[in-house]
């Protein structure tokens, strides 16, 4: 139940209320700060991430 509470404290912070996009977004995040890319581009359909330098 947690989770799903903080699931939707993120989703009202960004008003992105459809569950998979979300979860797909987080996903994305991950693995794009994992990569080393540090700016993420949400505004974009699709995902797009780059290095800040």
């Amino acid at each position: 139940m947690l989770a799903l509470d903080e699931l939707s404290k993120f989703q009202n912070k960004f008003e992105i209320y459809n569950a998979d996009i979300t979860i797909n977004m987080i996903r994305d995040a991950i693995i794009a700060n994992y990569l080393g890319y540090d700016l993420l581009n949400i505004d974009k359909h699709g995902f797009d991430a780059k290095k800040s330098k």
